[in-house]
């Protein structure tokens, strides 16, 4: 009995000291880091960084501007903010993107013509190397993305 409660009063106080530490760890980064809240990723500025450049001219659609911000990667190859406005373009991965759309709407279509994906705000995704296909930006979308091998 006195062995549980131990247990029990360890897992209730553990979450809290780890929680306090992880957000520490996040924001020891020389101030790179957000305040916390989600919502501050959508008022971050980025840096226009022009026509999307798989955009072709007569073959896809629209006029998709990509803006950037990076993020210190760590063990990744990349991290940080992209944001595009409407427009579409076919790619092939030579990384694994992991993201989460933060703001906006795309549909990701596989290169056979099948529907991947419905991209929305709070959808995460993983796009994998090799994957081949094509992005439809339909409203302003901005995502945070992790680039890994």
């Amino acid at each position: 009995g006195v062995l549980f409660l131990a247990l029990c009063a360890l897992l209730v106080v553990a979450p809290a000291a780890d929680a306090s530490a992880a957000d520490d760890a996040t924001c020891s980064n020389g101030g790179a880091c957000s305040d916390g809240n989600p919502d501050s990723y959508l008022a971050e500025t980025l840096e226009p960084q022009g026509l999307h450049k798989l955009w072709i001219s007569g073959v896809d659609v629209g006029s998709p501007h990509v803006s950037t911000k990076a993020f210190p990667a760590g063990d990744t190859l990349a991290t940080g903010l992209w944001e595009c406005t409407p427009g579409s373009w076919s790619i092939t991965r030579t990384t694994t993107e992991s993201f989460l759309v933060l703001r906006g709407r795309a549909t990701l279509t596989n290169a056979d013509g099948g529907l991947r994906i419905e991209l929305a705000p709070g959808i995460w995704h993983v796009t994998p190397t090799g994957w081949s296909g094509r992005w439809e930006v339909t409203e302003t979308i901005r995502k945070h993305f992790v680039l890994t091998p």
